[in-house]
């Protein structure tokens, strides 16, 4: 009796060494597969767009400009929007800039306009952001929007975009309004 207790309970610390092997390996691949698929919600904007930008800021004369103002993203990923904002002290007296992103409207794929919650909106996106951009000096701001949750597919969302001069409320450009594509 004695030497078959010992070998069932040889058999079962086996069988539960095993089994915590393979649930301690299946929760380091979810969990590798959580973080490694995850995205920053960040501004980032590559250097050859910037590049590209400022020459444009350079040689032409608007303020403000979105070469890009429609991006298709999928549900949980960054669309990344660049911003090039020229310092014109002629439109402007002070070096620093908000940009002020609020959620507009949502389109369902018929082309109807829809009814979302703002305050779910308002978790895609950082509200206000402040630059400092010297006089006749140019700068592109990553503007990033998470298509969060809430995001359906084949709608469109849609953002206003202000840009402000100093710390009040002088707009520096009119309203823009960008456009993101769930897909």
């Amino acid at each position: 009796m004695n030497k078959k207790g010992a070998i069932e309970f040889s058999v079962n610390f086996i069988i539960i060494l095993i089994i915590a092997t393979i649930t301690f390996i299946f929760g380091i691949y979810i969990f590798t597969q959580i973080f490694a698929g995850g995205q920053e919600f960040t501004g980032q904007v590559s250097q050859e767009v910037q590049q590209k930008i400022s020459d444009i800021l350079i040689s032409g004369r608007e303020p403000v400009i979105i070469p890009n103002i429609v991006m298709s993203v999928k549900p949980g990923k960054v669309a990344t929007f660049a911003v090039g904002v020229k310092n014109d002290p002629k439109l402007c007296s002070f070096d620093t800039y908000r940009l002020l992103v609020k959620y507009d409207t949502a389109v369902n794929s018929k082309g109807e306009e829809v009814n979302v919650d703002p305050a779910q909106m308002a978790t895609w996106h950082f509200p206000v952001s402040e630059y400092k951009i010297e006089k006749n000096q140019r700068e592109v701001i990553g503007v990033p929007i998470r298509a969060g949750s809430g995001a359906t597919d084949g709608w469109t969302y849609v953002f206003n975009l202000g840009i402000f001069c100093g710390t009040g409320n002088q707009m520096y450009s009119g309203l823009e309004k960008i456009y993101v594509n769930i897909r």
